[in-house]
């Protein structure tokens, strides 16, 4: 009840307003009670708070398309996670092995001793000559210079794995399409990789043209020694650069198979150069095998070789399974395999 003069709030059935003093009219209080008695209401019911229905949210429904589960379920699984951290591991432990064992001067000389080049100059350098030139600033220098490009090279493959990693996460979305960055940067990788050794064969194939002619300079040298030394480097050199340029259109078709595979993941089912990929990941195992020589080998080196070739191994499964689970989405399999009526529509 309020005050009619002043609009204080007073106790129901005051008579006189306790701010201003005005007389209150308690006849209509007294009606309005009755009033609410004789509809059974509950008083405090009309001052209750409107009761706020909450809308539960309707549950995500939401399914993949089964070409994009069945990839998940392949490349999201936990041997592919497996198979990541064996990468990842034989990569670190193959970049610890190349810092805690640099190329030395002795390394050099072995290298010289093998090739048997002291030899076949009859004399004109000696042991003592190579090692002067090696102990000199411009041979620390030329030591130096070769082990950072050692170094610098395992910026490909460190990247590389980020990008495994990368698309690992990808498949593990609930539902929704698989984001093909990772993939996309390993293909780009790969792509500068074969670009690195298509030039790598034609300086190989340089640098024995230009060594072969230096000999032709050697004056103590007899005419029959630079002809040898000519033509013996001239062949090194274009083998060397011929295993080069095999490898780079090796390059070549794994990124022709990892643009498919982006393809696929996007909808469009192919199994295009999936194969060559199969293939690929077990050569590289068997080339990644490690050979056991000798009485010793290193712990680093045999378990970084160890590690990156079971990782391909289990990426060669996996392609396996994952060629399996696309092949029942590729057009002329399923054009094949489906009732006519359903093609038709």
């Amino acid at each position: 009840m309020y005050c009619k003069n002043c609009g204080i709030e007073l106790e129901n059935g005051a008579k006189f307003c306790a701010n201003c003093g005005t007389e209150q009219d308690v006849s209509e209080v007294t009606a309005e009670a009755a009033y609410v008695a004789n509809q059974n209401i509950e008083p405090t019911a009309l001052e209750a708070e409107p009761v706020v229905e909450i809308k539960e949210e309707a549950p995500n429904t939401k399914t993949d398309p089964p070409l994009i589960a069945g990839i998940k379920k392949v490349l999201g699984s936990k041997l592919f996670l497996v198979a990541a951290i064996l990468l990842t591991v034989g990569t670190v432990l193959s970049i610890f092995y190349s810092v805690a064992n640099p190329l030395s001067a002795e390394d050099i000389k072995i290298a010289i001793d093998d090739f048997g080049v002291l030899e076949d100059l009859e004399g004109t350098f000696s042991k003592e000559t190579i090692d002067d030139f090696l102990k000199s600033d411009n041979g620390t220098f030329f030591l130096d210079l070769l082990n950072f490009f050692d170094v610098i090279t395992y910026i490909i493959p460190i990247l590389s794995v980020v990008g495994v990693w990368i698309f690992f996460s990808a498949c593990q979305k609930k539902s929704g399409a698989i984001s093909t960055s990772g993939l996309k940067m390993i293909q780009v990788l790969e792509t500068i990789n074969m670009v690195e050794i298509f030039v790598a064969a034609g300086l190989m194939l340089l640098l024995a043209i230009c060594s072969s002619w230096v000999t032709m300079l050697i004056p103590e040298a007899s005419q029959e020694t630079k002809l040898v030394i000519f033509i013996s480097v001239i062949i090194l050199g274009v083998v060397f650069a011929l295993l080069f340029a095999a490898a780079a259109v090796v390059e070549m078709f794994v990124i022709r198979g990892l643009k498919f595979a982006r393809k696929t993941i996007s909808g469009e089912a192919s199994l295009k150069g999936t194969t060559f990929l199969i293939v690929f990941c077990f050569a590289v195992a068997a080339i990644e095998m490690p050979l056991i020589v000798g009485e010793s080998v290193d712990v680093l080196a045999f378990l970084s070789d160890a590690a990156t070739a079971a990782a391909h191994v289990i990426f060669g499964i996996l392609l396996i399974k994952y060629k399996s689970a696309v092949k029942p989405f590729v057009k002329p399999f399923y054009e094949q395999h489906m009732p006519a009526e359903v093609v038709e529509e």
